[in-house]
């Protein structure tokens, strides 16, 4: 601000005074005698903006030839304009080891410095100590402790300007300490079946920041055969081109360069992509009439083991209408029951299994008529 003050160390002469000049040139060439008396400091005020000064001062006494000029080592920078405050500062919000870079944007001012201060508190109160102090615009740290969370901030210096205002993170680098493991993800969704071997597997996500997942399939429950098909952020994988006639696993872990890798989540089961079409059913029987709305519909059995037939119903004969559901099962009958007077219904069976396509419907285009008790 201008207003400071310059001293010197007394003269072995005894009763002398002192000849103190300023100058605005290193030279002295515009020098100004601004004090002479007895005391070892001046107090100066009202000095200009964007100017240094330089001083020196010489012993004088009447009995005496003059003594020579003790000059400044260097002069007084009078700053002018505040440095700008830093655009951006980049702290990783972890880290393993303790040892990281802290980096921050450039001062638009050329030949700046910039100092980096570091403490273990957001108001920098806590164990605040210059972590670094010069040209570069990042700072390497080391040797910060595990368990402990350590907070930046960053401002511009240079002679002849204000110092910039500081440039702070509310957030700090948490040092977890090698080993540390990120959060598994959550659920993993792989479909039970596709038709076309197109499908997608989808996780929820870590309880850690900036994770990427690593997803594997494997054509092996114990994935002895595992490839890694998706590293990145995403949290679903879309699939295409898998073969008929094979089930596909899936797992998936959190992965992150400051911690160690979580543990796989694995899929409940495979996707089984189908093979051959099941054959469809040979016969399919449904009374033509009945009374009072609760018969049996009828159908051949699979010549493959382990099916699941679908029946299904509608009041016409292009199942568009009031169609539902009417058994799903490993039998080769269905109940009927409750069926209103005076309606006929319609029927369609098809079979079902993991690994297979479905088989077509079998279907009858003769309907059951309710005539009523």
């Amino acid at each position: 601000d201008g207003a400071y003050a310059v001293s010197w160390l007394a003269s072995a002469t005894k009763g002398v005074s002192y000849a103190l000049e300023e100058a605005t040139v290193f030279d002295f060439s515009d020098a100004t005698e601004i004090y002479r008396g007895p005391a070892l400091s001046k107090a100066l005020t009202g000095r200009s903006q964007n100017t240094t000064y330089y001083y020196r001062v010489k012993a004088v006494h009447s009995e005496y030839a003059d003594s020579a000029w003790r000059t400044g080592a260097a002069g007084c920078a009078v700053p002018g304009t505040a440095l700008a405050t830093l655009a951006t500062l980049t702290v990783p919000a972890v880290d393993a080891d303790g040892a990281y870079t802290v980096a921050w944007s450039a001062s638009p001012t050329a030949g700046v410095t910039y100092v980096l201060q570091e403490a273990t508190n957001s108001t920098f109160t806590a164990n605040l100590r210059e972590a670094y102090r010069g040209a570069a615009t990042t700072g390497a740290i080391s040797g910060r402790t595990p368990g402990s969370t350590y907070y930046y901030r960053v401002k511009v210096t240079k002679p002849g300007y204000k110092d910039s205002l500081w440039k702070a993170l509310t957030t700090g680098c948490q040092v977890l300490g090698v080993g540390v493991q990120a959060a598994l993800p959550g659920t993993l969704t792989v479909p039970a079946g596709d038709p076309d071997g197109a499908y997608a597997v989808s996780w929820l996500a870590s309880a850690t920041k900036g994770v990427s997942y690593a997803l594997e399939e494997a054509t092996v429950f114990d994935f002895s055969d595992a490839t890694e098909i998706y590293r990145g952020p995403a949290l679903s994988k879309a699939l295409t081109g898998r073969s008929q006639n094979t089930t596909y696993y899936y797992r998936v872990k959190a992965v992150h360069s400051e911690y160690a890798d979580s543990a796989w989540r694995t899929g409940a089961a495979g996707c089984a992509v189908p093979g051959t079409a099941l054959a469809t059913p040979a016969t399919l029987t449904v009374p033509a009439v009945d009374a009072d709305g609760a018969y049996t519909v009828a159908w051949s059995a699979s010549p493959t083991a382990g099916v699941t037939y679908v029946l299904q119903e509608a009041t016409n004969s292009t199942f568009t209408a009031n169609l539902r559901e009417a058994y799903r099962g490993a039998a080769t009958t269905g109940a009927i029951s409750g069926r209103t007077p005076g309606s006929t219904y319609y029927y369609r069976v098809k079979v079902t299994k993991p690994g297979y396509k479905d088989s077509l419907w079998k279907v009858v285009l003769t309907g059951c008529r309710i005539t009523g008790p």
